[in-house]
């Protein structure tokens, strides 16, 4: 491969190519042959480099497109092995060029290395390469086989293992503590994995006491918390500066309290008396454990803990633990000088009794002393090893068990079951809750079991005596006793007294004996005292009174006085915690007391587990599972057996166990408010972001998947999730999303959209969790993810081709792929879907985002499915339920077919997919082959637990035939029935008994579907809610109460009741004669079969109190014999249809249920009440009319569709016209079936589409022998097999249902197919519905060219060619590319990344001259490959921190700013990319302040290393003189030099290494040499190391300028120099019935008057919302006004003009399309429309026809580059902190100019190279300006801008600059800022409260500040939103622009192109709008005076994100 340095253009055409038909040879190996598409008045060669190239040939390859033939013009169509024929079109002022590329112009054999090839792969596969990395890709590439190298080395990095961010984290999360959390358990100090250290003090001690103690020679005896902790030989080695005061043995002790700790020896710390002065702090120094005497050597025995592990070195082997010192501790770190440990294994006796004697023991180890370290361990429970326990049952912990993670879809494969997880059973044995019994378990279990004293007797705990149940404590002496101090006896009347003495006397059992306390009950039921007894008499109350009763006094109490508590966990999250250093917990503290006497708390008692009353007796089975263990029960005297139930464990992805040995990095959450995930982190790594933001550029960093991971980072920017709007601290969770992507990246893009759309973090971020079907909730269901899935993640907005081009219908518009009714029906598809059960191993909450989501079919009160179970439309005019069989249609006993699959439940027989309230378990018999095939399934996977002689499988489904041998008759694929089987119609749960359990199974039936209208149905009633009436006669319930419904009688619905007469009402028989199971369901036949059978008949009804057969509970349907009548029909005036079932009491099946649904009308009529001829078709057709709509009864007609079977149908025509579903002929009975063998069948199998006849019809049997008659005739019962986008194979039945209304073929449509029941909807039945819509959406033809343009987009090129698309689109499809198989399905990942990376467009070094070819690369990967390339090194060995880069890179993980990613993919900047009609996504986020930032950063990293200085990466900025030492990590590049390197050498080969490394071969000559030079001048003639090192960091710098380093392509730097809101609002009709709970009362409004308007509102008050204070002020002020209705149109759109075809903008239900129709006005071609406001600044610096001359007009952006501000002069962008400027712009300005200046002739290097430039110029001339202007009013708050405000610090600087309008000479401003997050999917009620207050807020400010300013007059803000207007954009636009001085009407229609297409009735004129004629005026000469007053126009879009508008539309009151 050459180096692009030396590819040279070696030949131009002289003129254009003539329009018409070239033929053009195919280019050399080397060359590149393309033609250009240029401006026809462009002159040649000067501006050649940046025409887009519409056609071209490389490396001898055929011509091709290179951009989308429509817009390039330019059609390749026949090519042969040496020319292709090309047309040229003729295009007004446009031509055509060809034009040569060379790269053999200059070959030497240095530039012939494979290292530019590897180094071009390893940057666009991998996060940067290293010269490691290139050196063994190189060598592949030129030993043998080096052609398939690169194949070779994708294959490796598609296998190589997957480095998960959870498994990351996690590893990394050890925090401390000792008790069993929500986290896992903890490491006592004899198990293997506990960690141990050296040093003597640790943050687990600030806040205990401390004593020291001076003994002989000098040296100190330190205690700590009583306990002595160590023994310094030297005092001065402790107390630092002799503070402490302790000068010889004399001295008293000195005892304080640990205040500060650093976790290192010889770190300094402080001690005090009192922490919280600071004037109090002593300095100590940490020490090392020590028990050695300085005099005399060996260990003192006073001196010694009383209590420690004494083992030798063998018995205890230690392994070293990573540990960082506080860069602030002057400590330097060395990985050999390890102070923290973790045991491997313990090969000796356990000396320490009990968990707290463990618990921060002391270890002698071979003579050294270690100190415990307790920390909590997460478990290891992952898919592929689920959790177990390995540790003896007799030394488990309290609360110690496997992590229960719920099965599902993603675990299921792999659940086992594990027996050592099973709950331990303890035997019931009695203990006294004494004092002893509680200081047992806190010395044995380290359970802190509490009895509360102190309660006080207030608020609702002051309650009398003398009536109900009260609390009595024991005083344990007699009243008034002096000596016990026990006051006197309360005065009470003697009745009082006696009877509450009594009443204490008499206490019932067992509280009589109880001698702490007694519960008794007065004057109540069930008292034991009903004397006299009076609460207040003469000033005495009973309440708190004292009594003596046999000589000891007892006290009135709290009712929970002395209750004992189980306060483990209460020492965490108690509110107080946090105020104590870890060492002084005060819940803490009590435990370890010396003696007890109980403890003294007034508290909540929140979160306390009550064990019982303190002298109560308790059984230890009974004690919750945190206060059992088995070592406990062995105190106690009670047993503890596993049970026998061994119970179900599935893994999690990635749910890997803590490993100590990485120490404790990453905060994680396991309590609340008390600081306890941050135990043991060094303070450096306290950031609360750290565990979200810092684990993601470690594994991109260090992880050796690297392929893997850059797939992984561009899946995340298609399915995005942000912490914009998302609020969680689970970093766990988020974490695990973005796994999704690591763990698929090289998997089928269908399992990852299951999993993402089953992931809790992407429904609560778009809003989806909890949506739930309008039957239940009463509103629409929430649309966000129904539309997202589609227009983002699947899709997109309109029809491709495979090639990615775009559809066109025959007026050249594109195609939209889905409209409004699509999006409304998809989102009715995401309703139900909730979290699953709770669990541990995870941090707090994190459970909830972690589990894939469940569906919750059902409402909390059990009638309403929160489902959706209606009909859905598809995208092909179908129905989401076509091509599925008919549930009634499927083989007899599915459950015993090939195929049918079960679900291991356990020992309970719960079925989790569908309902039953009642266990509905058939338990099978040992001699069924079904029974067979779950107790002993067919290969079981190694280490699979076998109970009783059977092994039980987590899924089974069955595979094989019939058990050879049985009795019973076999079936085709089908295992023979045995005894009930035979007789059921389906099966819910199975019992499988083996010889010690009977566990069950879940049958999961398949996907099938119901027809939404049928024949003959059926009324199924419930009779748990029926009320007997006066006569016996049911009443009707509530009418929410869904007790009767219809159901379709061929279905298996609802269960059997059977009663003595067919027609009375009666209660039916329970003799069970007519059930098989419990909750049975049958379809109707059946149970009217099982009825006769019982001489009994389906009842008519049945009354309360009875029950069906086989239903024991209620929400259980059965059969009843009553019929339903025809469904009706209400058809609207849309042509949508509600079902209505008349018989029905279920309120979804009611007239205007609002449940409506979209039909296929035959020929696209429907009945309407519209007149046509003086009638309507709705009562010419017996309809009748209901409000708007019309009410139909219904009739459904079945008929086969082809019948000749001479002429058997094409695929495309059996695709079109069969929609309903087969299964597959093997899974009938042997002979149902058969392969039609007619010749026509078999011409029709070679066209792809086979025949399957039924027995039954009349070709079936005897056909064979009948050869004239053989199938003449096809029927309904025909079944076909096609193959949809030759991928997936499916059997269609040959018939059809049709809906006729009132029986007339006038008017009918296609029966819709519903995967529900509507009579027994299920969880099962919505998930494969669920599975369907995905299914849709994944095989649409659309997704793989929409997501693989997108890929490629990430790794090679901003504008694939056709070709290039369809390449990749192919491996998508298929599987495999270049002859290799991957995976060989649809969607896979894998096939499509290689056939990127592969593809000569990417491999090509000759298509790196085409100037369109390439991209900009992305900043944060541009980043990391930097570190990477550069050998960055951590400091101290420490993580990659890299925070807030968001702010100067414009991206960071999870912080994308919307939904829409950090930038479009159809992005296009202004200049070279624009003018060649190209996209650069990444140039989005390329604005001055971002660019600027990354010099910045990268000259930062350079200089000092990774810190904060100087507008650094990192998080800390050290001193300067110690910024490389202490700062966070390194560059340690140096380049291989050979020895006795010269100047020369070390400086170009420094600079050749650097380009390999980080411009891939691509520096340009010119480049080279003044990077070269500039090294050599440095280095001078000192060669020394440290120079050397110094001189690399200024090539290292000057790198960073070059536009080769930023863009992917050569940079053919030409002899030229360069001279120098969102959107997304939502429709406020129909408001408080939408918004639900975000709607506000009228009240709560602020009310503005609108009878002045001359518009004639329809309300004359509208209301704003609550938080808009300052704009109401304004609004009455006159200074603010409305228009209402505003938003994009292309013309007056009526009721009138939409009758007919107006044009409409581009896809109005898109955000994307909408945003860029708002902010260019211009809504038929947003595409290519320049931006409104880039359009007015040009119209202003225009010269008008009036001779008026020019303004001068200067646009700026405080947002990014936004739409609005592109396609004029390059707007000056700044941020909401001003001018962002080149720290190191003085010493670098010539370097700048040197590496910058110049033309490139690549499109990216030039944008980039231009970027940089203008950005450098722009940011130091406003900065220069900006810096010295102060704004007035900052001292007083009503004119202060609020700094945590983001519009309150756009609009200051916004306000600076007008501040500044002298210097800056500006005379018509405008400005783009926004305020974004109003596009809120969470929580939106409280968001729009914030982003209205701070829109208010700023919106104030900015007011008060131009009116300081004195230019509020010369200023407007116009505010913008988007919903469905009235009014155009435009009309606004018409009135500002003429407000600014545009008056000539060209220039005004160049401003606003559809002006014209608006009268003057609608647009707006400078009068209606502002007071003022005109702004400030001009003055009188057209020179620009220094003093000269300017106006500032600023354009504000904070309501750029959805539902903005309604924060500015009013609504009436």
């Amino acid at each position: 491969m050459l180096p692009l340095a030396l590819a040279t253009v070696l030949a131009i055409t002289d003129g254009p190519l003539s329009a018409g038909n070239h033929t053009l040879p195919r280019s050399l190996h080397n060359q590149l042959l393309r033609i250009a598409r240029a401006p026809a008045e462009s002159k040649l060669p000067l501006s050649n480099a940046h025409w887009a190239t519409a056609a071209r040939s490389y490396d001898g390859l055929a011509w091709e497109s290179a951009l989308d033939p429509l817009i390039a013009g330019v059609h390749v169509h026949s090519c042969s092995a040496k020319a292709c024929v090309v047309q040229v079109p003729a295009i007004n002022g446009t031509s055509f060029h060809l034009v040569e590329h060379n790269l053999t112009a200059v070959r030497r054999p240095s530039h012939l290395e494979p290292k530019y090839e590897a180094a071009k792969l390893l940057a666009q596969a991998t996060y940067g390469p290293t010269l490691l990395d290139v050196a063994r890709l190189s060598a592949k590439l030129v030993g043998p086989g080096g052609s398939s190298a690169v194949s070779e080395w994708i294959d490796e990095q598609i296998a190589a293992p997957a480095t998960l961010h959870r498994a990351y984290f996690r590893a990394r999360a050890t925090p401390r503590g000792d008790m069993h959390t929500t986290l896992g358990g903890f490491s006592p100090a004899c198990r293997a994995g506990s960690m141990w250290h050296r040093f003597a003090l640790s943050q687990r001690d600030v806040g205990a006491p401390i004593t020291v103690t001076a003994r002989r020679g000098g040296a100190l005896l330190i205690a700590v918390g009583g306990e002595p902790r160590t023994l310094v030989p030297h005092a001065k080695d402790f107390d630092v500066l002799g503070k402490l005061g302790l000068h010889s043995v004399s001295s008293p002790p000195w005892r304080g309290t640990v205040c500060h700790v650093v976790e290192r020896v010889g770190a300094r710390g402080s001690v005090a008396l009192n922490c919280t002065s600071q004037t109090m702090l002593i300095a100590v120094r940490n020490v090392n454990l020590s028990f050695a005497s300085s005099v005399g050597g060996g260990e003192p025995a006073e001196v010694m803990p009383a209590n420690f592990l004494d083992v030798s070195a063998a018995a205890a082997p230690l392994k070293p633990v990573f540990s960082l010192a506080s860069p602030t501790s002057g400590i330097g770190y060395s990985p050999t000088d390890r102070e923290i440990f973790v045991l491997e294994a313990l090969h000796a006796p356990c000396t320490l009794q009990g968990v707290v004697a463990q618990l921060g023991a002391l270890m002698r180890r071979g003579g050294v002393w270690y100190k415990h370290d307790p920390r909590l361990a997460m478990a290891r429970n992952t898919l592929e090893a689920p959790a177990d326990l390995t540790t003896p049952l007799d030394q488990r912990l309290p609360g110690e068990s496997c992590p229960r993670v719920a099965k599902n879809f993603l675990n299921a494969p792999t659940c086992v079951r594990r027996p050592a997880c099973a709950a331990v059973d303890y035997s019931r044995t009695t203990l006294p809750l004494s004092h002893a019994t509680l200081r047992k378990f806190y010395e044995v279990g380290g359970v802190y079991l509490y009895a509360l004293d102190g309660l006080r007797l207030e608020g609702e705990a002051r309650v009398s005596p003398c009536h109900g149940e009260s609390r009595w404590v024991s005083l344990h002496a007699p009243c008034g006793s002096k000596a016990s101090h026990v006051g006197p006896a309360t005065p009470l009347d003697a009745a009082t007294r006696a009877t509450l003495a009594e009443a204490v006397r008499a206490a019932p059992s067992p509280w009589r004996r109880n001698i702490f306390v007694r519960n008794t009950t007065v004057n109540s039921p069930g008292a034991v005292s009903n004397g006299s007894c009076t609460t207040e008499a003469g000033g005495v109350t009973a309440i708190g009174a004292r009594v003596e009763v046999d000589g000891v006094c007892w006290e009135h109490s709290h009712g929970k006085q002395l209750n004992v508590y189980d306060a483990t966990a209460w020492r965490y999250t108690h509110d107080g915690s946090p105020r104590f250093g870890a060492g002084a917990n005060p819940i803490e503290a009590f435990a370890k007391l010396p003696d007890w006497s109980g403890v003294a708390a007034q508290t909540t008692l929140r979160r306390l587990h009550l064990i019982g009353a303190l002298g109560a007796n308790v059984t230890f089975d009974r004690l919750p599972s945190s206060a059992q263990s088995p070592s406990l029960a062995a105190a106690f005297g009670a047993s503890a057996t596993l049970s026998t139930d061994a119970p179900e464990i599935c893994g999690s992805p990635g749910e890997v166990a803590s490993d100590p040995t990485h120490n404790h990095l990453y905060p994680i959450f396991w309590e609340t408010t008390t600081g306890a995930q941050y135990h043991g982190i060094p303070e450096l790594y306290r950031s609360q972001e750290r565990g979200l933001l810092s684990v993601w550029p470690n594994v991109a960093f260090k992880a050796n998947d690297q392929l893997r991971q850059r797939v992984a980072w561009a899946l995340s920017q298609i399915y995005v999730i942000s912490e914009q709007g998302y609020q969680t601290q689970a970093s766990e969770s988020w974490l695990t999303y973005y796994d999704l992507f690591v763990r698929h990246a090289f998997g089928n893009l269908r399992h990852l959209l299951t999993e993402v759309s089953y992931s809790a973090m992407m429904a609560n971020y778009l809003s989806f969790f909890g949506s739930r079907s309008k039957a239940s909730k009463g509103t629409p269901p929430d649309e966000n993810y129904g539309r997202e899935l589609m227009q983002l993640f699947t899709i997109g907005l309109v029809k491709l081709r495979d090639d990615g081009t775009v559809i066109n219908d025959a007026h050249g518009k594109p195609i939209p792929t889905y409209d409004t009714q699509h999006m409304m029906a998809f989102s009715r598809a995401w309703t139900g879907f909730g979290h699953g059960l709770s669990r541990d191993n995870l941090g707090l909450s994190a459970w909830a985002f972690v589990d894939p989501m469940v569906i919750t079919n059902f409402g909390s009160t059990g009638y309403k499915a929160y489902r959706d179970l209606f009909p859905k439309v598809d995208l092909n005019d179908g129905h989401l339920g076509d091509r599925y069989p008919l549930c009634a249609e499927l083989p007899r006993r599915s459950f015993l077919r090939a195929g049918a699959r079960y679900s291991y439940l356990g020992r309970k027989p719960t079925p989790k997919m569908q309902y039953a309230r009642v266990s509905p378990a058939l338990e099978l018999r040992n001699t069924s082959a079904l029974y067979r095939k779950l107790c002993r399934p067919a290969n079981p996977p190694h280490g699979a637990h076998t109970s009783g002689g059977c092994t039980f499988l987590s899924e089974v489904t069955l595979e094989a035939p019939p058990v050879p041998g049985s009795s019973s008759s076999t079936h085709g694929g089908a295992l023979p029935c045995d005894g009930a089987e035979c007789r059921v119609d389906t099966l819910i749960v199975v019992g499988v008994r083996s010889a010690t359990e009977v566990v069950y199974y879940e049958y999961i039936r398949p996907a099938c579907v119901e027809l939404a209208f049928y024949e003959g149905g059926r009324l199924v009633q419930n009779s748990s809610f029926l009320q007997p009436g006066a006569h016996g006669e049911p009443t009707h319930p509530p009418p929410h109460y869904r007790y009767v419904a219809c159901a379709d009688p061929a279905t298996v619905a609802a269960g059997v009741a059977c009663c003595e007469s067919p027609t009375v009402h009666q209660n039916h028989s329970e003799d069970g004669k007519a059930k098989t199971y419990r909750a049975e369901r049958v379809r109707f036949a059946t149970a009217a079969a099982r009825c006769k059978a019982t001489d009994a008949h389906v009842c008519r009804s049945f009354g309360n109190g009875s029950r069906a057969t086989g239903f024991a509970s209620a929400f259980m349907y059965s059969w009843t014999s009553a019929e339903c009548g025809a469904p009706v029909a209400q058809v609207d005036s849309a042509g949508l249809v509600t079902i209505v079932h008349p018989a029905s009491s279920d309120p979804a099946f009611q007239p205007d249920s609002g449940n409506e649904l979209r039909v296929r009308w035959a020929g696209g009529r429907f009945p309407s009440l519209a007149k046509t001829g003086g009638t309507d078709s709705c009562v010419s057709l017996g309809c009748k009319a209901h409000g708007s709509s019309c009410m139909c009864a219904t009739r459904v007609v079945e008929r086969a569709v082809f019948t000749d079977a001479a002429a058997v149908p094409t695929a495309a025509d059996i695709e079109e016209q069969l929609t309903i579903g087969a299964p597959h002929p093997d899974s009938f009975d042997a002979g149902t079936y058969r392969a039609c063998a007619s010749a026509a069948c078999a011409a029709a199998a070679n066209r792809g589409v086979a025949v399957y006849l039924h027995r039954s019809s009349s070709g079936g049997e005897g056909a064979e022998a009948d050869e004239e008659g053989l199938d003449r005739s096809f029927d309904a019962s025909t079944m076909f097999r096609i193959v949809l986008n030759g991928t997936r194979p499916v059997y269609l039945t040959n018939k059809e249902s049709i809906v006729r209304l009132n029986n007339s073929g006038g008017f009918e449509f296609r029966n819709p197919p519903t995967f529900h029941s509507f009579a027994l909807p299920s969880a099962r039945d919505a998930a494969y519905e669920t599975e369907a819509l995905l299914d849709h959406l994944f095989y649409h033809a659309n997704t793989g060219p929409f997501v693989a343009s997108q890929l490629i987009q990430r790794f090679v090129t901003s504008n694939p060619s056709p070709r290039y698309v369809a390449s990749a689109v192919a491996a998508f499809k298929s599987g495999a590319h270049s002859g290799r198989t991957y995976s060989g399905h649809h969607g896979d990942l894998a096939a499509t990344v290689a056939a990127i990376l592969l593809d000569p467009e990417a491999r090509s070094p000759t298509l790196d001259l085409d100037p369109a070819a390439g991209k900009l690369r992305e900043p944060i990967v541009k980043l990391i490959g930097l570190l990477r390339s550069l050998e960055y090194v951590p400091s101290h060995g420490g993580e990659l921190d890299l925070p807030r880069l968001e702010d100067k890179l414009g991206e960071q993980v999870f912080d994308s700013p919307t939904v829409f990613n950090f930038y479009f993919p159809d992005y296009a900047p202004d200049g070279a990319v624009a003018g060649a009609k190209l996209h650069s996504p990444e140039a989005q986020i390329l604005t001055a302040p971002t660019a600027i930032s990354h010099l910045n950063g990268v000259s930062s990293l350079v200089r000092n290393g990774l810190a904060s200085c100087s507008g650094g990466f990192g998080m800390r900025c050290p001193p300067s003189k110690e910024a490389l030492a202490q700062s966070d990590g390194v560059l340690a590049f140096s380049p291989r030099l050979p020895p006795n390197f010269t100047r020369a050498e070390a400086a170009q080969q420094t600079v050749a290494q650097l380009d390999v490394l980080l411009t891939g071969g691509r520096l340009h000559p010119a480049n080279r040499e003044y990077i070269s030079d500039a090294v050599a001048a440095f280095l001078g003639a000192n060669l020394s190391a440290p120079r050397l090192r110094t001189a690399v960091g200024v090539a290292e710098e000057l790198f960073g300028l070059l536009p080769e380093f930023h863009a992917t392509t050569f940079n053919a730097r030409r002899a030229v120099k360069r001279t120098g809101c969102e959107v997304g609002a939502d429709l406020f009709a129909q408001y408080t019935a939408l918004k639900g709970p975000l709607a506000y009362n009228a009240s709560a409004l602020h009310s503005i008057d609108a009878t002045a308007s001359k518009a004639k509102p329809p309300c004359s008050t509208f209301g704003l919302h609550p938080g808009m204070n300052n704009i109401q002020t304004m609004y009455k002020a006159g200074e603010l006004g409305y228009v209402a209705n505003v938003g994009p149109l292309v013309e007056p759109l009526t009721p009138q003009a939409l009758a007919g075809s107006p044009e409409l903008p581009q896809l109005l239900f898109a955000h994307t399309t909408q945003k860029a129709a708002t902010q260019t006005v211009h809504a038929q071609a947003i595409s290519s429309a320049k931006g409104v406001l880039a359009r007015l600044a040009t119209a202003l610096a225009t010269k008008q026809s009036d001779d008026g001359a020019p303004y001068s007009s200067m646009l700026y952006s405080i947002s990014g580059n936004a739409k609005a501000v592109q396609g004029g002069a390059p707007p000056k962008v700044l941020t909401g902190g001003g001018a962002v400027r080149w720290k190191r712009y003085a010493p670098l300005k010539e370097a700048l100019g040197n590496l910058t200046a110049f033309e490139s002739g690549s499109i990216f290097a030039e944008t980039a190279a231009a970027a940089i430039q203008h950005a450098n110029q722009d940011m130091e001339a406003l900065g220069a300006v900006l810096d010295a202007t102060a704004l007035p009013g900052q001292t007083n708050s009503s004119t202060k801008f609020d700094a945590r405000n983001p519009l309150s610090t756009q609009l200051e600087v916004v306000s600076k600059v007008i501040k500044a309008r002298a210097q800056l000479r500006g005379e018509r401003d405008l400005f783009f800022v926004s305020l974004g997050g109003w596009d809120t999917h969470t929580d939106q009620l409280t968001r729009l409260q914030k982003l209205t207050g701070q829109l208010d807020a700023a919106i104030g400010t900015f007011a008060a500040q131009m009116k300081l300013q004195g230019m509020w007059e010369s200023v407007s803000l116009q505010m913008r939103g988007r919903f469905i207007p009235t009014t155009p954009w435009e009309a606004v636009f018409n009135a500002q622009a003429q407000w600014l001085g545009v008056r000539d009407e060209a220039l005004l229609a160049a401003v606003l192109p559809n002006r014209a297409n608006f009268d003057g009735d609608i647009l707006l004129a400078k009068a209606d709008v502002f007071k003022a004629a005109t702004p400030t005026p001009r003055p009188g000469t057209k020179a620009l005076a220094p003093d000269m007053e300017v106006e500032a126009h600023q354009h504000q879009r904070p309501c750029g994100l959805r539902r903005a508008v309604s924060l500015f539309v009013a609504d009436a009151i």
